[in-house]
């Protein structure tokens, strides 16, 4: 029994050995039984210095606490519940005592009143990097969008200085009355750039029409309502 134990002990360990992902094995006492090369290279240990050691050593000092706890529950719960569920956001700490983020999956397995518990974990440092990256992006491309909007308003009040200060007004006021209507803040910032640009066809109306000072004629009135079909070619 005892060769066989070996034998099979032999046989996880080369199994654990080929996967991508970390694969760490602790006993109840949450020691370290196992530790494949992936984990080696995610967290700066080699097996040797980790075995038989507190799972702690693999975890931010803040969040230990938790885990213990974490651990405890899933232990109690009950058996369909003991098995290898979605992965979860954690956090990892490296030999050095750097933290990353990673997720991992934790199974339980329990064989001659022995338990043991088994998780998969994978870092996502370039992935958290990548997605801040876009957010990053984003937002400077919302910022320069919306002051190119900003500016595109300025623009037409400096050409009509009548209604200076227009723009602002109206966009003021949609925004109130959007506010009154409940609309979330993704139809509030649409809703604010429609309000900024609602005059920005009248670029297109000549300045005989538009600045001129006695009322307007019947075709100059037909061009002044075209204003609303330059500013939708002018944004298409």
């Amino acid at each position: 029994p005892a060769r066989r134990e070996a034998e099979h002990r032999v046989a996880e360990v080369r199994l654990a050995d080929i996967l991508a992902d970390a694969v760490i094995a602790v006993d109840e006492a949450q020691r370290i039984l196992l530790f494949n090369r992936s984990a080696e290279q995610i967290f700066g240990y080699r097996a040797e210095e980790v075995l038989g050691q507190p799972l702690d050593l693999l975890l931010p000092p803040r969040l230990a606490e938790a885990h213990r706890q974490h651990t405890r529950n899933f232990a109690a719960a009950p058996e369909t519940a003991r098995l290898m569920g979605q992965r979860q956001a954690i956090s990892g700490r490296r030999k050095d005592g750097r933290e990353f983020p990673a997720e991992a999956g934790i199974s339980k397995l329990t064989q001659a009143g022995q338990t043991t518990f088994i998780a998969i974990l994978r870092d996502i440092t370039e992935r958290k990097q990548a997605e801040e990256e876009i957010r990053r992006s984003n937002i400077e491309l919302n910022l320069a969008y919306e002051s190119t909007l900003e500016g595109w308003g300025r623009a037409l009040e400096l050409r009509d200085q009548e209604t200076e200060g227009h723009t602002q007004r109206v966009t003021a006021m949609t925004l109130r009355l959007a506010h009154v209507m409940n609309m979330n803040e993704a139809e509030l910032a649409h809703i604010r750039r429609g309000a900024l640009l609602h005059d920005i066809g009248k670029m297109g109306i000549p300045d005989s029409i538009l600045f001129k000072p006695g009322p307007l004629t019947d075709a100059e009135w037909a061009v002044m309502r075209d204003h609303p079909v330059f500013a939708y070619e002018l944004l298409l």
